[in-house]
């Protein structure tokens, strides 16, 4: 699937090669001038992209979980039971991981790194002040707490 559409070429051609030696090299055996190498970009060109090498992580991981999130909603029909809606997106994401293995190497790697760390801690801390938040919320406006 290509996201050409909503990524300029140079950018999306970085994305793909930082994900092919993001997986085969780990985070921090992938320099960025290999990236631009194999990218057939100059080192500038990422910076044009990308603040640092951190936010091109980031970025892929963004990239790919709208990959995921397209491939899972092209299978998802809710026609279905709740119970095959979920057997159903399940397996669509698992065969998504098994044809795209360095998106799967990626994420793991992603998730199990500060980087990913870092994501889970900011959605448990929102989590949590949602949860504290939504009795005065529903005080002031029912409205906002059907979500």
């Amino acid at each position: 699937m290509s996201m050409t559409e909503c990524i300029p070429a140079k950018k999306e051609s970085i994305l793909n090669v930082a994900l092919e030696l993001f997986a085969t090299r780990g985070f921090h055996g992938a320099t960025t001038a290999e990236i631009a190498k194999q990218a057939s970009a100059g080192v500038g060109s990422i910076y044009r992209y990308f603040k640092d090498k951190d936010e091109l992580i980031h970025a892929l991981f963004a990239y790919i979980v709208r990959k995921i999130n397209v491939a899972l909603s092209v299978s998802h029909d809710q026609n279905m039971t709740i119970k095959e809606q979920f057997i159903s997106l399940g397996v669509t994401l698992l065969k998504y991981l098994i044809d795209h293995p360095n998106e799967a190497i990626f994420m793991e790697q992603y998730f199990y790194s500060p980087y990913g760390l870092e994501v889970k801690r900011d959605a448990i801390l929102c989590e949590s002040c949602l949860n504290i938040m939504n009795p005065l919320l529903r005080i002031s406006d029912p409205i906002l707490c059907m979500i």
